[in-house]
């Protein structure tokens, strides 16, 4: 770890890999903790370890190993603990490795994730599933909302304290933090990809297209006490076993409406916006 100059003789922190392929490291806010990823092979069995390391020491501050788990993703929280997303499940982690919340995917297969402002989000589903799962879990790992909707090609998720947005084929959705089913948008242009700049958006064609306002009626009705409070889902559906089929029809995803919601850029309707900041 070097500082901005890149001062290459005198490094911040040098550690040393050994028999393990690192895949991923992040910084905590500070920019002096940091938890490094590595997997490799045991048995036969792929493995993970998190390292938890600090620029002004040479000893591990924290370490754990999970076998049969392939590391996908890693960020600390606002809280300075550290979410870990797996191929079979996700978890959270002091900075001594000590786990603290786990939820297991019950053999769903992992498609998309996102986490932040202490939101993990989760997409569960397979190239030949015409359906797909969207679940959001609180920094507990506890589950806030579970909704269905059309598998129309490899999705994108980006979830906020708002809410939560996918991206499936040419169309958009969203949910409110509460589970609520905001406005949906399809494009003719397929969106490359969600990101998180200074509010959601979706780049299509090179432009930053703004989509938190997918979410604006439910917002608005929030603001008029009508909007359900976010809390974790009823016991009744373990976070061991989330199931898809616990999805009642009600949650699937209707038809888009040709209307645009409001702060939803004019792009969609053919015109060529100014790219967003």
């Amino acid at each position: 770890v070097y500082d901005p100059t890149y001062n290459t003789a005198d490094p911040q922190l040098t550690w040393e890999i050994v028999d393990e392929k690192p895949v991923l490291a992040a910084f905590h806010s500070d920019n002096r903790n940091m938890v490094l990823g590595c997997v490799s092979a045991k048995d036969g069995a792929m493995g993970s370890t998190l390292y938890m390391l600090h620029t002004g020491k040479s000893d591990v501050q924290g370490q754990v190993r999970e076998e049969d788990a392939v590391l996908v993703h890693a960020q600390y929280t606002s809280s300075g603990k550290i979410v870990a997303v797996f191929d079979s499940f996700a978890a959270l982690y002091n900075t001594k490795g000590e786990q603290l919340a786990r939820y297991d995917f019950g053999g769903q297969g992992l498609m998309a994730l996102d986490v932040a402002e202490a939101r993990v989000a989760l997409v569960f589903g397979s190239q030949t599933q015409d359906t797909a799962t969207v679940l959001v879990l609180n920094e507990e790992m506890e589950p806030l909302l579970r909704k269905s909707f059309e598998n129309r090609s490899t999705p994108k998720v980006l979830v906020g304290k708002a809410g939560v947005w996918v991206l499936t084929g040419h169309e958009v959705l969203s949910w409110s933090a509460s589970g609520k089913a905001g406005e949906s948008i399809v494009v003719e242009s397929r969106p490359f990809t969600l990101v998180r700049g200074g509010e959601p958006l979706a780049l299509v064609n090179g432009k930053a297209m703004p989509i938190s306002g997918l979410l604006d009626k439910l917002a608005e009705a929030g603001s008029n006490g009508l909007a359900d409070s976010s809390a974790p889902l009823p016991p009744s559906q373990p976070a061991s076993a989330p199931a898809s089929a616990d999805v009642s029809d009600d949650d699937s995803v209707e038809d888009s409406s040709s209307v645009l919601p409001d702060g939803i850029s004019e792009e969609l309707s053919g015109s060529t916006p100014e790219a967003a900041p």
